[in-house]
């Protein structure tokens, strides 16, 4: 039950971050750089329930914070004076990870990172952390 509260918190976190500062988004949107392997495409949810925690597509994630919100539609935008930037830094067979970070006095910062390691073809370990350190609790998510 911790570690569900800790992914949920942290969904929390960062739907805050880009819900609540929705009205102060500047500069120019880029383009779209996000590109889920086959393998994790598709809904992806806590064994039994229904709820959709992630839905990855050949270019998005769409990550559950109320409503499904497109990783997408943040890149590239200054959220209350930080620039945000979504990277993928693995891209593989078996995991999946996306970092997330900010400008802060000119300098980047890690803001999130979200990572997934395939187990077979139901079942992926989701882990997130707020400063991009190491993760250290783990979900497991099955396919919907």
């Amino acid at each position: 039950m911790k570690k569900v509260i800790r992914l949920s918190m942290m969904m929390a976190m960062f739907s805050i971050a880009i819900m609540g500062c929705k009205n102060d988004l500047t500069g120019d949107k880029k383009d779209a750089k996000l590109s889920p392997p086959s393998w994790i495409q598709g809904d992806w949810g806590y064994e039994g329930s229904n709820h959709v925690m992630f839905r990855f597509t050949g270019n998005d994630v769409l990550m559950n914070i109320g409503v499904l919100t497109s990783l997408n539609s943040i890149y590239g935008y200054t959220v209350l004076g930080y620039g945000t930037t979504l990277k993928e830094t693995k891209n593989s067979n078996s995991e999946y990870e996306i970092k997330v970070t900010g400008t802060v006095a000119g300098k980047e910062q890690a803001v999130g990172r979200f990572h997934f390691k395939k187990l077979d073809g139901n079942r992926i370990e989701a882990g997130t952390n707020e400063d991009g350190d190491t993760i250290t609790d783990w979900e497991i998510l099955v396919k919907k």
